[in-house]
């Protein structure tokens, strides 16, 4: 099939090969070459900080701004010491956090 014609187009095997030793060979090809190249592509963890703030912007700080009072004026200092621990949160302490587990 295709994969035997891939196989001896790469040379991996001599164009005498069985299809099944094509296929053989392959998966051997994919058993030591997938893990390195999906790391190298993707990372350890597989989303990267910019994904990892995004996915926190739009769960996380909702949640925490809809638990705020709604008559609160949004320029007093409460507020704004607030706004300063929930962004700190969502840029740092739980991107880190990921980051943690996937260690």
């Amino acid at each position: 099939g295709n994969i035997s014609l891939l196989m001896r187009a790469m040379q991996a095997v001599g164009n005498e090969a069985t299809d099944e030793d094509a296929r053989d060979a392959f998966n051997e090809l994919v058993r030591q070459r997938l893990p390195s190249a999906l790391i190298t592509s993707v990372g350890r963890f597989g989303i990267g900080y910019l994904q990892a703030v995004s996915m926190f912007f739009v769960t996380y700080m909702p949640r925490q701004l809809d638990g705020f009072q709604q008559d609160v004026d949004v320029l007093t200092l409460h507020f704004l010491k607030w706004l300063l621990c929930y962004m700190t949160q969502t840029f740092s302490i739980l991107p880190l956090a990921l980051a943690f587990l996937a260690w």
